[in-house]
């Protein structure tokens, strides 16, 4: 589950400031992405970890 909620702050109304948090795998479970069968390919591969991002933009 990926969870994101961002905000626009408007102190100077020449230049917004954007805030936004996004967490991905937000229950930390593991899932596999290719099982490790194939042609070269020789270990199975998983998805990432729990992760957080913060971004702020501002336009000028």
């Amino acid at each position: 589950m990926n969870l994101s909620a961002g905000h626009d702050f408007n102190a100077d109304s020449d230049h917004p400031l954007h805030v936004q948090l996004a967490v991905l795998n937000a229950l930390d479970r593991s899932y596999q992405l290719r099982d490790g069968g194939g042609i070269g390919v020789f270990a199975p591969q998983w998805g990432p970890r729990r992760g957080a991002y913060l971004t702020l933009q501002q336009d000028f």
